[in-house]
């Protein structure tokens, strides 16, 4: 699992990153690919590397890929985000962050203004999550990630028992 918490920390860190890029659209486009590439590498590298160092991991990482399957509609930020934009990114090259600025409409005093938020607030595109910022929804698959791999620990101490 120890690779596996290695990439989450490298998404992590490239958040982090995003948080930075003001004015800089096209380098958060850049570190959402990246973000969203190495969030789906997880389940490869689970799949591939980990269940393969013990016939432990193998058991309890294909009853969770199954379990994961078998509730999709629970496991929507896997189906509908991690692995959709990953597909649409490696496959199409399409990069689905809204590139045009979205502006905040406030007012002061019975004035109406607009605030353009820039790289502040960039949603994606075209996905049910598009009223959020992407680094949030990519902090979202973070956690959801490590909740994954608390499920197949409990999995293997279940098998224990």
């Amino acid at each position: 699992m120890h690779l596996v918490k290695k990439i989450l920390r490298d998404v992590s860190y490239v958040c982090e990153l995003m948080e930075k890029c003001e004015d800089n659209t096209r380098l958060l486009r850049l570190y959402f690919v990246l973000c969203v590439t190495l969030l789906r590498t997880v389940g490869h590298v689970l799949d591939k590397v980990v269940s393969e160092e013990s016939k432990e991991l193998k058991t309890a990482i294909g009853k969770w890929w199954l379990e994961l399957k078998q509730h999709r509609d629970e496991n929507a930020i896997f189906f509908d985000f991690i692995e959709k934009e990953r597909n649409i990114i490696l496959k199409e090259y399409e990069v689905n962050i809204r590139e045009d600025d979205v502006s905040l409409v406030y007012g002061v005093n019975g004035e109406m203004d607009l605030f353009n938020l820039g790289d502040l607030y960039r949603p994606p595109a075209d996905t049910s999550y598009s009223d959020e910022d992407v680094r949030d929804i990519i902090a979202d698959c973070i956690r959801w990630w490590n909740e994954q791999l608390d499920v197949i620990g409990e999995i293997i101490n279940d098998s224990k028992s």
